[in-house]
């Protein structure tokens, strides 16, 4: 979704506010995490017999952190955080120009096509070289929310994506002010 507006047309503060609940929740997550993470370093500082002498697993499992919100993420990233939240993200950002700006940026791949699959719900699978096993997300679910400018939606519809099906999945609202 896309809110759109001229600059300052007050877009920002309003997807905030709606967004709120869900920073506060992500906030707390990863309050959680911090702890869970430093307390999984200290017990893997440990010999086994340690671990198992003091009263702890033999091998503790790498906590997860769970999340809503995702904003600056490659599709490598994405996909990863996404195996460890399986109801689905979503992707903010508040200047929606720096999200498709940014495609490609590390590499020449084809992360444009990477969104039109996950758009419409198809299996994702990442194989990376140095990752231990592929990541496998049968249906993904990603929302996008950001705010651009009117002058800005020209540039949204650059290259393929006037004619691929990458404009049609993005609901645009622009208030009458």
């Amino acid at each position: 979704m896309a809110l759109i507006g001229r600059p300052g047309a007050n877009k920002s503060h309003p997807l905030s506010f709606a967004m709120k609940p869900f920073l506060d929740y992500d906030y707390k997550q990863n309050q959680e995490f911090e702890k869970a993470l430093a307390k999984y370093d200290e017990l893997m500082s440990m010999s086994c017999k340690e671990r198992t002498d003091s009263g702890e697993e033999q091998f503790p499992q790498e906590p997860i952190r769970k999340r809503f919100l995702i904003s600056d993420v490659t599709p490598e990233g994405l996909s990863l955080i996404h195996a460890q939240n399986k109801r689905g993200l979503c992707l903010w950002a508040d200047k929606l120009s720096a999200w498709f700006k940014n495609f490609n940026r590390y590499n020449s791949g084809s992360e444009e096509q990477f969104w039109l699959s996950v758009f419409s719900a198809k299996t994702t699978i990442s194989d990376r070289k140095n990752a231990k096993s592929s990541i496998f997300i049968k249906r993904p679910y990603i929302s996008v929310i950001g705010t651009i400018q009117k002058k800005i939606l020209s540039e949204l519809a650059k290259g393929e994506r006037s004619s691929n099906g990458f404009i049609e999945r993005i609901l645009f609202v622009m208030p009458n002010l």
